[in-house]
């Protein structure tokens, strides 16, 4: 009876040492998967920090002054010391990780120590031999449990990770698009007789079209959204960005939940990829004056455009304009487009293609540049080459005469005289113009 006893007292002290090292077991993988996730997220806090300073960086070398550079180095110089506190914070983490591991590991030894001499002494070693195996397996399949839960919230946590990116992504894009319409309004507004006016519009119907094809046509999930409603085909209403971006949410909601019907063959994937498509786009309203840019004339509107193009521009290279004057008549060019060109060569280069005297006259041309194709005219030839060109200010005088023509046409006479042949039609055309309108 002692015996029989006594292998009952040490069994049951047996599975109870057991049951602690399981527990042991169990704190050691939930310590290795803290630190697990702790490493993970000091990886994303320096990934982070990284990119603001790039994007710090990358604004600081665009700064057209000087007023927030100073701004731009304090926040950086916080950065930097942000991460290195992280550092410090990652140091600080591996010696606990460490430390606690050293702790439970002196605890399975001391269990293994009472472990040791309590089988030693159980006689039927076969027994203990399959309740080991048993435990073993249970084990086992417990810690299979917990790595499934731990994927489980893994994945989880991924998924929401990723929708809050695609919808931070969708947000930077139509605050991207707010940002320049604010920027070229603001520039706009320095033009004295242009009236500059953008918004954001959003190509519903092509959305809808392209997004509903995913769907099975006869399920009600998507039937109550605004952003799927009927419009008419040349509507273009203003975007409520907060109502757009929410309808939006839920409508991947709906999808990552799995409550919309599919048709055959398409994939959760590439509907949200359609989802999150780019249907914005920035839309102008132009007045020149009183006049909408939809009522002017096509010269005007050319005009307008040329006007709002030099002016916006932030480059200072040379402009290449051919015919500005098309669609023109003789009195806008000079009192509008001529004015114009006057007022800008002042602060950059313009090179001009015209068959109008105004511009090249009336704008006061610094260097004229006369082309002339060998073969197209009578008595207009060249001499060397099937193309020549001469150059050179309205200053530049001197009647044809016989002894210039064997030079070619182009040198036959000097760069007045040209543009008098070509623009006016010749001294007698403008002779008889004057004549007729008697000044």
């Amino acid at each position: 009876m002692k015996g029989k006893s006594f292998e009952e007292k040490e069994f049951k002290r047996y599975n109870t040492l057991n049951n602690r090292n399981d527990i042991i077991l169990k704190i050691q993988s939930n310590i290795e998967s803290d630190y697990r996730y702790f490493e993970e997220t000091m990886q994303a806090l320096e990934n982070s920090i990284k990119t603001i300073s790039s994007k710090i960086d990358l604004s600081t070398q665009t700064l057209k002054t000087k007023y927030f550079r100073p701004l731009y180095a304090n926040t950086s110089n916080k950065l930097n010391a942000f991460k290195l506190e992280i550092s410090y914070i990652k140091e600080e983490g591996e010696k606990t990780n460490s430390d606690y591991i050293d702790r439970v590991e002196a605890l399975k030894k001391r269990l293994e120590d009472e472990l040791f001499p309590i089988r030693a002494k159980l006689q039927n070693q076969k027994l203990i031999k399959s309740i080991e195996e048993e435990i073993k397996n249970e084990r086992q399949k417990l810690l299979q449990i917990s790595n499934i839960e731990d994927k489980i919230k893994d994945l989880q946590t991924n998924k929401n990770t990723q929708k809050q990116n695609f919808l931070q992504g969708y947000c930077d894009a139509y605050y991207e698009y707010k940002n320049i319409i604010k920027k070229l309004n603001e520039r706009a507004n320095s033009i004295n007789d242009i009236k500059l006016m953008g918004s954001i519009k959003f190509y519903y119907n092509r959305f809808k079209k392209n997004f509903l094809e995913f769907f099975n046509q006869k399920s009600n999930e998507l039937r109550d959204f605004n952003l799927l409603s009927d419009r008419e085909s040349n509507s273009l209403p203003n975007v409520d960005f907060d109502e757009h971006l929410d309808e939006i949410t839920r409508i991947l909601d709906l999808i990552l939940e799995g409550k919309v019907t599919y048709r055959k063959y398409k994939e959760v994937k590439e509907s949200v990829k359609s989802l999150f498509q780019d249907e914005f786009f920035d839309y102008w309203e132009l007045i020149i004056g009183n006049d909408e840019m939809a009522n002017m004339s096509p010269g005007k509107a050319n005009l307008a455009v040329l006007k709002l193009l030099i002016e916006l521009s932030e480059s200072n290279s040379p402009i290449l304009i051919d015919q500005p004057e098309d669609n023109l008549d003789n009195r806008s060019i000079y009192t509008d487009l001529v004015q114009f060109i006057r007022k800008r060569k002042e602060n950059r280069q313009l090179v001009i293609v015209t068959h109008n005297p105004n511009i090249v006259v009336g704008a006061d041309s610094e260097n004229v540049i006369i082309a002339n194709q060998k073969g197209q005219d009578e008595n207009r030839e060249n001499i060397s080459f099937r193309f020549e060109y001469v150059n050179g200010s309205l200053e530049n005088t001197f009647l044809k005469n016989d002894e210039n023509k064997k030079l070619g046409i182009l040198f036959s006479m000097g760069v007045k005289e040209h543009v008098t042949e070509i623009l006016e039609g010749g001294r007698e055309a403008f002779k008889k113009r004057e004549k007729k309108y008697g000044f």
